[in-house]
């Protein structure tokens, strides 16, 4: 009985780290994007940093990972509706919009992804959950809609755009109900797509140019700046506090000032 808590307060309590550490994204990604740094090499980034890190799990393991054609299609799919779209358009979303509102778009999931349970035949109409769905809607719709309740009333325009990713979500969740993920564990999957995510995005990231912005947070923009402006050398320096001086000497028949002396 004690064994059975004390596992139930345990999954509690990873739940309730992995809704921070969800919760902190938002806050991080405001703070990334308001430094000039851009959506596709930020995403890149976070695959390929993910491939490296689930690789060496996977190393750890001992398994191979699979690349027959249905376990393509799935790298794929979870690649391009879980992380590559969705991700792009909130990082662009909350450039524009203040994260706590991001935040909140996020959690229409469940309201975008009821409707799509219902049209695949996973999950049976229930009234009650219905009714849960619209009052959140309701909520979100006071948040956005009134006046005053954005910093700029043109904010509104870019609330579609957060959309995305709550919309792309909610499909994911529903097509791995439907279809599976072809037996794959999932580490596998997130291994593989994140692979297949980082190669698809690197070509991209280059030639839209945000490679660039992560390589400037890698070093840093005060070192970037500095590294732009060339140093002077030791004679010009001497040269110029010469010219100076000879300024400040007074030419002949100028009356000296009271305090200058000799």
């Amino acid at each position: 009985m004690a064994t059975g808590r004390n596992s139930t307060l345990f999954l509690f309590v990873v739940l309730a780290l992995m809704g921070a550490g969800w919760g902190m994204t938002q806050p991080l990604s405001k703070i990334a994007v308001s430094e000039g740094y851009r959506h596709f090499g930020l995403v890149f980034w976070q695959l390929a940093i993910g491939a490296v890190i689930l690789g060496i799990v996977q190393i750890l393991r001992g398994v191979r990972l699979r690349w027959d054609g249905p376990a393509v299609r799935v790298y794929i799919f979870i690649a391009m509706i879980g992380t590559i779209l969705p991700n792009s358009a909130s990082y662009e979303a909350i450039r524009h919009l203040p994260s706590g509102l991001v935040s909140i778009l996020l959690a229409l999931v469940p309201m975008f992804a009821f409707p799509m349970a219902l049209l695949l035949g996973n999950e049976r109409f229930v009234l009650v959950r219905f009714f849960g769905l619209v009052l959140g809607l309701i909520g979100v719709m006071l948040i956005v809609g009134p006046e005053g309740s954005l910093p700029d009333r043109a904010m509104v325009l870019w609330v579609p755009l957060a959309l995305i990713a709550p919309l792309f979500y909610g499909f994911e969740g529903n097509a791995v109900a439907r279809w599976g993920t072809a037996g794959l564990s999932p580490i596998e999957v997130l291994y593989g797509a994140s692979l297949i995510g980082a190669v698809l995005l690197l070509p991209v990231t280059v030639l839209t140019g945000h490679h660039r912005a992560v390589r400037q947070a890698a070093f840093g923009a005060d070192d970037q700046h500095h590294s732009d402006q060339p140093e002077r050398e030791p004679e010009e320096t001497d040269q110029n506090e010469a010219l100076i001086a000879e300024q400040k000497r007074p030419r002949k028949g100028e009356p000296r000032h009271p305090r200058q002396k000799d």
